[in-house]
């Protein structure tokens, strides 16, 4: 299987060489899951492999964080139960951490919900029965 480069500074040229992906290991091995926005969400939420691989975090109940464009692929997941945030508010909901466009305001609160999550490890609340992973 071949290893991920990734470019670490554009001016350099220096590639890191990253060992393990979503398509190299299981959700499960992970404390928490983070989605940042970007261009690639919309490459991400067309991979099976990726969905599963957050379907699989969410239903072992682990921790899911996701940002801008993050969070509208965690919406299009349906998960049950689980609200998702439509501007730059935190929306701390069963584990699950999202925000659109968080900012300088937000950004301690969404620092807080992110350590709170990853502190109670997993989120029991949550009802997993019709998610697929």
């Amino acid at each position: 299987m071949d290893l991920l480069r990734v470019k670490l500074n554009q001016q350099k040229e220096k590639e890191k060489i990253c060992k393990w992906s979503f398509d190299m290991t299981k959700s499960v091995q992970y404390d928490a899951v983070v989605i940042v926005g970007g261009a690639h969400v919309s490459q991400l939420s067309q991979m099976g492999s990726v969905l599963a691989f957050i379907n699989e975090a969410f239903k072992h109940c682990k921790p899911v964080i996701a940002l801008d464009q993050g969070a509208d692929l965690i919406a299009t997941l349906a998960w049950p139960g689980i609200t998702v945030a439509k501007d730059s508010n935190v929306v701390v909901s069963q584990g699950v951490i999202t925000a659109k466009t968080p900012d300088e305001d937000t950004g301690k609160k969404l620092g807080h919900a992110v350590y709170d999550a990853i502190l109670a490890h997993r989120h029991w609340e949550r009802s997993i029965e019709k998610v697929p992973a």
